[in-house]
């Protein structure tokens, strides 16, 4: 699937824009930032396909409460 640069852009502003995606590594963001990417569809809005992203990521180095 294609994707528009400018999508991509705006996953990335909202990773980098939130406590926890701010503070993630370089490497960490990127894959935050693809998986933000694979789960916007539909409806979804941006900022949540972000969401989905860091949490995906951070799920990997934190256990579940």
């Amino acid at each position: 699937m294609t994707y528009l640069p400018g999508n991509r852009a705006i996953i990335e502003r909202n990773v980098d824009r939130d406590p926890v995606g701010s503070r993630l590594t370089p490497k960490a963001r990127e894959a935050a930032v693809n998986a933000g990417m694979l789960a916007w569809r539909g409806q979804m809005g941006n900022g949540e396909a972000a969401q989905i992203g860091i949490e995906q990521v951070t799920s990997l180095i934190f256990k579940d409460e």
